[in-house]
């Protein structure tokens, strides 16, 4: 696999791309190819990364895990694992249109990803 195309075939998503973005509270975030590195090295072990709905306090619930992540160009791709049926099936109705990380800005660890329709962070 070479594309993000081909790894979103075979089951993976973007969640986080290289750029300069400022979140709901006013606050500027800048993501280059080496942090997106970073956070993926920090993320090897992904076997307790919930994906949830919303960013809820306590990453909880969960309606999947994370299995792996991968950068691939300037995007961060997760691939899903344990995924309830009643969330891919609100997934492939379009009920959640965005995907957002929660991320510890110290470990750059990942609380959980969130699949939300108004994300904090635009674009």
């Amino acid at each position: 696999m070479n594309t993000i195309k081909d790894y979103i075939i075979d089951g993976w998503f973007p969640f986080l791309r290289a750029g300069e973005f400022q979140d709901s509270k006013g606050t500027w975030h800048r993501f280059d190819s080496k942090k997106i590195e970073e956070i993926e090295l920090a993320n090897a072990d992904m076997s307790k990364t919930p994906l949830c709905i919303g960013h809820p306090k306590g990453n909880t619930p969960a309606f999947g895990m994370i299995d792996k992540v991968k950068k691939v160009g300037d995007y961060l791709l997760a691939r899903p694992k344990e995924i309830l049926k009643d969330m891919v099936s609100k997934l492939k109705n379009g009920e959640y249109r965005f995907v957002s990380a929660s991320l510890n800005p110290i470990t750059l660890k990942l609380n959980h990803i969130g699949f939300v329709d108004d994300p904090a962070i635009k674009g």
